[in-house]
């Protein structure tokens, strides 16, 4: 199988460096794009023009390609689908695949159309299927991410609850794959040494990070160790949050981090706070079960944190101190089960082979209609109704 990835700001991630705005979406993209290339598929992931020149890095190909810049609107059709066009079809791609709401869902599944390949969609957060809420710039853009997930061949969900969010708003199955942890659940799990308050992520106004502050402040005597950049369209906003973090004496601000350093930054931790609207499913709740962390959280995807007991929450503020405070002055006994039911869980729910296996039967499945694809493909380029 010849799968293409469009991923365009993924390429940080895909060099295991350090970058403004590189989140879970590209994240889960560079774990997914490994696991099948080492099973043996072609993976290509389409980039950013701006970034380095074409590599291969954990058995996939990166692509620098994607125009980002052109005339208003205009873009749209040349050069940003145009050269996708161009690359699905010179690369003789058999899938393609994007992940998070964005222009490029819809600009994605038509030039898959074109091509006569199959489309998949992957959703990143559940501001994905809330309409009016997606986090998006403009409004041509929710229009292009609505049509490609109306067109797309196959949808994927992160959770349960995304997957009853999906049949909702928009009337289509998504079928549910759990996200890749960083490492194999069961590694170097332990009980952490460190003491500190941990919150990592862009930081963009859904994010809350105005409510990490509060209690940074609220709690003089207790260190924070905060890591994450500016997320793209919001570096105004972000410079105004990073210079209120490094004001305090109690934040340890590092800003963007390269993968590889964040294993030596949970063991200086002791919780995992998030202060988000909404999410997907974090990667930082992950890596926090996998490193012991006890979890404080303003979101709870599909209530595991109440439901099964795997951390605290609270929706406002206020709880939320209250829950970071019962946290931190718990003893060892309710810290202890708590850290072992959420490795039972990661070993249960989040095995990267069993994740790799159930990715490659979809699109597996998906690559052997293309012929079906290729028919409509050749009737949209002639001009015709596509078939839908």
């Amino acid at each position: 199988m010849r799968l293409a990835i469009l991923a365009p700001t993924a390429g940080a991630a895909f060099r295991n460096e350090s970058a403004q705005g590189q989140g879970g979406a590209e994240r889960q993209l560079v774990e997914l794009g490994r696991a099948l290339a080492a099973r043996g598929h072609t993976v290509d992931i389409i980039l950013d023009r701006d970034e380095s020149a074409p590599a291969e890095h954990g058995g996939c190909r990166l692509w620098p390609v994607y125009p980002r810049r052109g005339l208003p609107l205009l873009k749209l059709l040349h050069p940003k689908g145009s050269t996708l066009f161009g690359f699905l079809r010179a690369r003789g791609s058999d899938v393609l695949l994007q992940r998070g709401a964005a222009e490029l869902t819809g600009l994605g599944w038509l030039a898959a159309r074109m091509v006569g390949i199959r489309f998949v969609y992957a959703v990143a957060s559940d501001s994905d299927l809330e309409a009016g809420h997606e986090l998006l710039p403009h409004p041509q853009d929710r229009v292009l991410y609505r049509v490609g997930l109306a067109g797309a061949d196959h949808l994927v969900v992160q959770t349960p609850g995304q997957q009853r969010a999906l049949q909702r708003a928009f009337g289509r199955v998504g079928t549910v794959i759990r996200s890749y942890p960083e490492a194999e659940p069961g590694d170097g799990l332990g009980s952490p040494t460190g003491t500190a308050v941990l919150w990592g992520g862009n930081l963009r106004p859904v994010k809350r990070p105005e409510w990490l502050l509060s209690l940074a402040i609220s709690l003089p005597q207790q260190q924070f160790v905060v890591f994450g950049g500016a997320a793209r369209g919001h570096e105004r906003y972000a410079r105004g949050i990073q210079a209120a973090l490094r004001a305090l004496p109690n934040v340890d601000y590092l800003g963007a981090l390269a993968p590889a350093a964040l294993p030596a930054v949970y063991r200086r931790c002791r919780v995992l706070l998030i202060t988000s609207e909404r999410e997907g499913f974090p990667n930082t709740l992950l890596a926090a079960w996998q490193h012991g962390l006890d979890v404080v959280a303003s979101v709870d995807p599909d209530g595991l944190l109440a439901g099964a007991a795997l951390g605290l929450t609270a929706a406002t503020l206020s709880g939320l101190r209250e829950r970071l405070s019962e946290s931190l002055h718990a003893g060892p006994e309710p810290l202890a089960d708590r850290r072992r039911r959420a490795q039972d869980y990661l070993r249960a729910e989040h095995s990267p082979a069993r994740l790799t296996a159930e990715w490659e039967a979809i699109l597996h499945n998906i690559s052997k209609m293309r012929g079906d694809a290729r028919t409509a493909g050749a009737a949209l380029r002639r001009g015709n109704r596509p078939l839908l």
